[in-house]
């Protein structure tokens, strides 16, 4: 089914209204389908633009938003912190994690050298250094593709896309509570 709907409405308020309405079914919606944390409530194929004062756009209503919008998905395309650095980092992370790990040793060290302390200092073992840098990495590559997932009309992603992103959450998921689990 392949529908577009324009909706006006004689006020902001009633605009206002309606969006905040619409937004609550589509998100009940996809709670009652998906009780997976991980997924985000898909609200690219609808937009709300116009005066951002007059329109009084508020956290109810701010995802639709266009502003808010081109904010998100500008951030997630950046080539200096988007998905595919992102990406990037993640992969190069996973592959080379020991000589990461390596490295952080010797700039400890140099440290502790330069600042001539006596003190025993102690440092991260080798699964506190992955785990912090998982999290770190993890953070940003899941807020960019939740923010595809939640801002990019469902038009606009291939099936097979769309599952791999669903597939890469579950699974940056799976990681952290792995982690989460051999720390205690």
């Amino acid at each position: 089914m392949n529908v577009r709907t324009l909706i006006c409405a004689p006020t902001n308020v009633a605009i206002k209204e309606l969006a905040s309405r619409l937004i609550a079914l589509v998100r009940n919606s996809v709670e009652a389908e998906y009780e997976k944390s991980f997924f985000p409530c898909p609200l690219g194929d609808m937009l709300i633009f116009g005066n951002k004062d007059r329109l009084k756009v508020g956290s109810d209503i701010e995802e639709i938003s266009l502003d808010y919008r081109l904010e998100r998905l500008s951030h997630c395309l950046v080539p200096q912190t988007g998905w595919r650095h992102c990406v990037a980092t993640m992969l190069g992370f996973l592959e080379d994690c020991v000589s990461q790990y390596q490295i952080y040793m010797d700039n400890e060290l140099i440290k502790a050298k330069e600042s001539l302390q006596h003190e025993v200092q102690s440092n991260k073992s080798f699964l506190e250094f992955a785990r912090d840098s998982f999290a770190h990495i993890a953070t940003p590559l899941r807020s960019c593709m939740s923010t595809f997932l939640t801002h990019l009309p469902r038009s606009c992603i291939l099936e097979n896309n769309f599952q791999r992103i669903v597939q890469l959450m579950s699974l940056l998921d799976s990681m952290e509570i792995s982690c989460l689990k051999t720390a205690a």
